[in-house]
């Protein structure tokens, strides 16, 4: 149809369907090309499977080779692929979307374009990932040890085959998140949840003839979860990441690496590992950064810690962007008379993300701490709460991941009342050793010890 539509001159006819045309070709070749390599893989992981029945870390052939490579090489082919199918197919349709827009709903109908506008970030992101293949190639992250045992630590170093001397140093991040897909057919949706984070700041990595070598020892608390994909739907998975700031397209890669109850989780600490794992000794030496926005300054009786407002802008960027989209959406729905129930739903929605996005910008707090008590001032704008409580009626001083943006978690800190009651004492903190020394200096002040 393509072909004869050019041939009668009808040109944009014609490339609106050639479009079409190559958008059901690619899925369909894309799922071939699927299903055979998957049946492939299958294969593999089954018999591997059955040589050890009870070891799933060696059921994936990386892992058991302890050469992991970087998951981003991967992600920016599928990425590339799915770019282009979603312009190719959005494109035209929004081109006869518009045309075909009913004049009473013509400002409602321009809503469409927020589908090539997807296809436009898409293939940003692709061109992105491909210009970081490039400057700095395949990274492959080797293991001292597989799996990396919960409660001891995971070691090894990660090779680029780039140099690479950033000006702030590398970090090592090692993550472990729940990822849950719920919905089916095409309600299908999936999102992670980080379950627990920490990293490691390397000053720099080893130049070597070959490229960049970044060692790495980060602990694992005893009370994690192990890497668990029996059920496709609820995973739990951990991630290393890599990431340093250089000119041009920065430095990142990622690696799912396996981390399991073993014997060896079971059998007491060494001394050097007790004091890996002892929060006091990344504490030793720890200073904010210059990037953070939070200010702790000494008082008569103790101290004083102010999170002022935007202390996140990413974040916080990020949120507004969205709900800018959410409220187009919502926008369309009011003009096209949707179901009331949709429109209650999603408005209601709208107003839980209005508020975040005002939380992200407008939020601040004063904690004032010593040992004649505790007093936390919190509010946006002129609506200010302030709670107050002895010093005598905290137990402990906590942190918990508060909420996440993408990969990145933002911790809250928590006072620990006798009665069993928490108070909370600021949030929104991006750097997980900021936020355990926050509640260090605030432990201090109050008389308490040292947070656990």
């Amino acid at each position: 149809m393509a072909f004869q539509r050019f041939r009668a001159g009808r040109y944009a006819d014609a490339a609106v369907l050639g479009a079409v045309a190559f958008v059901f070709c690619g899925v369909s070749v894309s799922m071939l090309f699927a299903a055979v390599r998957g049946t492939r893989a299958a294969r593999d992981a089954a018999e591997r499977q059955a040589a050890a029945p009870d070891q799933p870390w060696l059921w994936r052939e990386d892992w058991a080779s302890r050469q992991i490579r970087d998951s981003n090489t991967g992600s920016t082919i599928g990425l590339w692929f799915f770019a282009l199918l979603w312009n190719l197919g959005s494109i035209p349709a929004t081109v006869l979307g518009l045309r075909q827009a009913n004049p009473e709903f013509h400002g409602a109908a321009y809503l469409i374009l927020l589908f090539p506008a997807v296809g436009l970030a898409l293939l940003g992101a692709a061109v992105h990932g491909t210009l970081r293949f490039r400057k700095f190639g395949a990274s492959v992250a080797e293991l001292v040890a597989v799996p990396a045992p919960i409660g001891r630590e995971i070691a090894g170093v990660i090779r680029t085959p780039a140099p690479l001397a950033p000006e702030h140093g590398i970090r090592v991040q090692l993550t472990c998140v729940r990822r849950t897909t719920t919905g089916s057919g095409k309600s299908r949706s999936t999102s992670e949840s980080i379950l627990w984070q920490d990293e490691q700041w390397i000053p720099g990595g080893s130049r070597r003839a070959d490229g960049t070598a970044i060692p790495f020892v980060i602990p694992i608390p005893a009370d994690a979860l192990p890497s668990d994909d029996r059920d496709p739907d609820n995973r739990v998975i951990w991630r290393l990441s890599s990431s340093a700031e250089v000119p041009g397209v920065d430095f990142r890669a990622d690696f799912e690496v396996p981390v399991f109850r073993t014997p060896e989780s079971d059998q007491p600490l060494s001394p050097d590992e007790r004091r890996l794992h002892d929060p006091a000794t990344a504490l030793a030496d720890f200073r904010p950064t210059a990037e953070s926005r939070i200010t702790v300054t000494g008082t008569p009786g103790g101290i004083e810690v102010v999170s002022p407002p935007a202390r996140n802008p990413g974040a916080a960027a990020g949120l507004t962007l969205f709900f800018i989209l959410w409220s187009g959406i919502l926008y369309a729905l009011l003009r096209l008379q949707a179901p009331v129930l949709f429109q209650i739903a999603f408005g209601g929605l709208d107003l839980l993300l209005l508020i975040g996005v005002l939380q992200a910008w407008l939020g601040a707090s004063r904690v004032e701490a010593g040992r004649d008590g505790l007093s936390v001032t919190s509010g946006i704008m002129g609506f200010r709460r302030t709670r107050s409580t002895p010093a005598a009626a905290v137990r402990d001083v906590t942190i918990a991941i508060g909420t996440q943006a993408g990969r990145a978690a933002y911790y809250d800190i928590k006072v620990a009342l006798q009665d069993g009651t928490t108070l909370a004492a600021g949030g929104g903190v991006g750097d997980k050793r900021e936020a355990e020394w926050l509640a260090l200096k605030l432990k201090e002040a109050l008389g308490a010890g040292r947070p656990s």
